[in-house]
């Protein structure tokens, strides 16, 4: 593309995105003002869709903390554009006191910490290949930092995730570990089972076919383990993997279908299904209580999961 040209249109679309609406949304929750009550918070592209093969620079995405009840919720503070957010993480990940929030899109991994009424980036490392998901554990001197990457082979078949296992301490992020995984990750989220164990839940498949769920103790960093494996859905895919404070750990399935399961000590087991529509991200503010992006739907709905 002629540089001029490009960087014409890049002017249009970054002031054309600066008053939509986030897009392919991607949800996480924190608790921005200490009131005790968590706010969502949302990251995902905006503007018109771009090819993956777009210049960087002239793709657009941005992360904003919201506050409110429903579809129509009041934006608190707003990062500047990233170009790419595939997903956000948000909490106080390594004790400190401060917010933390995690982002990855393209090869990079951001964290960003609030000021005002702005979201600033004030670390980032980069990741191999195109990264796609993170979560990571809270409440721990250093907290543990799970980012994904998916490379396709080259006869077309299923492919290989690799999880990067990092460690994040105040505004320092350090490579730890990683864990190979044949096919694709839809999602993960970490979860504390029985005596404080942590452990990562990832959901994995390949194309339409899906639902299986593994699950690490992941305590250790660089030597995880894996302790179960199974089939959670009906075997469609879960690309939105959740965990609420009580433990409990909730897949969205493409199909519309929210399976919500529990840690038993050994294995994941199922408490319940209902059909809520097709999620592209949920998060949990309240035990029970589920802040989501319908597919169908335009911004932010509260859910109430049954099990």
């Amino acid at each position: 593309m002629n540089p001029l040209l490009s960087f014409a249109l890049g002017l249009m679309l970054s002031a054309q995105a600066s008053a939509q609406w986030i897009e392919r949304a991607r949800l996480s929750h924190v608790d921005l003002d200490g009131d005790g009550t968590d706010e969502v918070v949302v990251g995902g592209r905006v503007g018109p869709f771009l090819p993956e093969d777009a210049p960087a620079d002239l793709r657009r995405a941005r992360i904003e903390i919201l506050r409110g009840s429903g579809g129509w919720m009041t934006p608190l503070a707003r990062s500047e554009d990233l170009h790419v957010v595939d997903d956000v993480e948000a909490g106080d990940f390594d004790g400190d006191g401060r917010v933390d929030i995690l982002a990855v899109g393209g090869d990079r991994l951001f964290l960003l910490r609030p000021d005002r009424d702005r979201l600033t980036v004030v670390a980032e490392t980069a990741l191999p290949g195109s990264s796609r998901r993170v979560s990571a554990s809270r409440g721990s001197p250093e907290g543990i930092v799970a980012a994904t990457s998916y490379d396709v082979d080259t006869d077309g078949d299923a492919g290989t995730t690799t999880v990067i296992l990092l460690g994040l301490r105040g505004d320092t992020i350090t490579r730890r570990g990683e864990i190979a995984v044949r096919g694709h990750v839809g999602d993960l989220a970490f979860v504390r089972g029985e005596h404080e164990r942590l452990l990562l839940v990832a959901e994995t498949g390949g194309g339409d076919e899906g639902g299986d769920a593994r699950v690490w103790d992941a305590i250790e960093f660089g030597r995880p383990r894996r302790v179960w494996e199974g089939r959670v859905t009906s075997g469609a895919r879960a690309l939105t993997v959740a965990a609420d404070p009580t433990g409990e750990v909730v897949f969205g399935g493409m199909d519309g279908t929210v399976t919500t399961c529990a840690w038993s000590g050994e294995a994941l087991t199922v408490l319940g299904r209902s059909h809520v529509g097709v999620v592209e991200d949920f998060t949990a503010v309240a035990p029970g209580r589920w802040a989501a992006w319908l597919r169908e739907g335009r911004g932010v709905h509260l859910l109430d999961v049954p099990r």
